[in-house]
């Protein structure tokens, strides 16, 4: 990995303060990162080595605002390290995993890199962090404020407005009563039920 390109480079992603901490978890480590598309079912990607001589790989969605970007990015980074101290014997987003993550992530916390509002839902999102930060719902909303060109969501929908889950509108649905973190929504060609999480990407049919 040639440092000085990897790391002028990641001021795209990032923000700029954060650059020295990222660099001194990663310094000693032989990887790959890769800047990909948007990905729907995930931010972001850890493979570890198959083989000998094999390098660890990263991967994170160029599309995330810098902020969500830095935090997939040091979630990943805590896979590399968990598996240089722990192998393969270890549950991937368990005990092990969650106290490295914690661990690393502790001097982001200190220096002011995220906004405030930011800094107070990650406070609260490590006492037990999650397989994946959209799992955190309180987390999500903060962070998605922080998106250049913002999204709409389901909750932001009112209750009976007719909705897709694409652009194309191939799939039409309308809003239902709340349940928990996910609304009850009905397939208009079909009739049938289902549940939507409330921060689910929606485009209205126009």
């Amino acid at each position: 990995m040639q440092s000085e390109r990897f790391l002028e480079n990641l001021k795209n992603h990032v923000p700029e303060d954060a650059i020295p901490l990222i660099w001194n978890l990663i310094k000693d480590f032989d990887f790959t990162l890769t800047v990909t598309n948007e990905r729907k079912t995930k931010h972001g990607d850890y493979r570890m080595p198959l083989r000998s001589g094999e390098s660890h790989k990263i991967s994170v969605n160029g599309t995330l605002n810098p902020y969500a970007f830095l935090l997939t990015y040091v979630h990943e980074i805590a896979h590399m390290h968990t598996f240089e101290l722990y192998g393969r014997k270890v549950s991937p987003h368990g005990k092990e995993w969650k106290r490295t993550f914690r661990n690393i992530a502790k001097p982001f916390l200190k220096v002011g890199i995220w906004p405030k509002d930011v800094n107070i839902a990650l406070k609260q999102y490590f006492i037990n962090p999650k397989a994946s930060s959209g799992g955190d719902i309180d987390l999500t909303r903060v962070l998605r404020n922080y998106d250049p060109h913002p999204e709409l969501h389901l909750e932001d929908l009112e209750e009976g407005e007719v909705f897709s889950t694409d652009e194309l509108n191939e799939r039409l649905f309308v809003k239902g009563a709340k349940r928990r973190t996910r609304y009850l929504c009905k397939e208009i060609a079909t009739s049938r039920e289902y549940t939507v999480h409330s921060l689910a990407k929606v485009f209205i049919r126009i």
